[in-house]
């Protein structure tokens, strides 16, 4: 099974013992730490193997020593006449051959195990240093994410509330326009009647001066031309 397939298997399994959605982190980290159990029992399981084949080796030894004590042991009793001992003692050595070969044949197997086995770590410590990696990877590619996301809603927000102040500076713009609009047309309401005063009082002055001008000038033409003085005249309606 491909390291891929196998986190997904594990991703999978995680995400059904969980009511919720599964941390990423929190997948990577278990998918992690299941492999390291993994990597550690493929050392237990090849350490313990490696023990067994020597122990066999041993065994194996202390028997092959054995099988010439005995034959040894039935050369004296054919000397001394006791042939049932000397047979009793080659069975034993007959027996121990097959012990010495049984044992050589499983430390044989045992040997060829071990070997299988401490490829599979291997192979296994190269997907571990894959998978470290890729966690390492994903975890910091994940936190950078996360934190572009958080900058993408505070903009988001940013924008949102600009959008607002920009919307509250406008009425309070057109309000105020408002305001100085309303203020300046009272203004000019309430300057009117004094422009209507000052020039009804202008008319007046200046239909004075001519009034008094055309009786002076009345008065010198009747002395040149020697006429009494007459009545002065009427001002005009003003």
């Amino acid at each position: 099974m491909g390291l891929r397939r196998r986190l997904g298997h594990l991703l999978r399994a995680r995400a059904r013992r969980l009511d919720g959605p599964v941390d990423p982190i929190e997948a990577l980290d278990l998918a992690y730490s299941r492999e390291l159990a993994t990597a550690d029992a493929l050392r237990q399981a090849t350490a313990g193997m490696r023990t067994a084949q020597t122990r066999l080796r041993l065994q194996q030894q202390a028997l092959e020593r054995e099988r010439p004590r005995l034959e040894g042991s039935a050369r004296r009793h054919l000397r001394e006449g006791r042939d049932d001992l000397a047979a009793a003692a080659l069975t034993q050595a007959v027996l121990i051959d097959g012990q010495v070969e049984t044992l050589g044949a499983q430390a044989e197997r045992l040997g060829g195990d071990h070997d299988a086995l401490d490829a599979a770590g291997r192979r296994h410590q190269a997907r571990l240093a894959l998978l470290r990696t890729q966690r390492d990877a994903l975890g910091a590619q994940y936190a950078a994410d996360r934190l572009r996301l958080r900058a993408s809603e505070a903009l988001a927000g940013l924008a949102a509330e600009d959008t607002a102040v920009r919307a509250l500076l406008e009425r309070a713009r057109e309000r105020m326009l408002e305001v100085q609009a309303r203020a300046d047309a009272l203004t000019e309401l309430n300057r009117r009647p004094a422009l209507g005063d000052t020039a009804a009082i202008a008319a007046e002055v200046t239909s004075a001066a001519v009034a008094g001008g055309v009786e002076r000038r009345l008065a010198a033409l009747r002395g040149e031309l020697g006429l009494p003085p007459g009545a002065p005249p009427a001002l005009p309606p003003g």
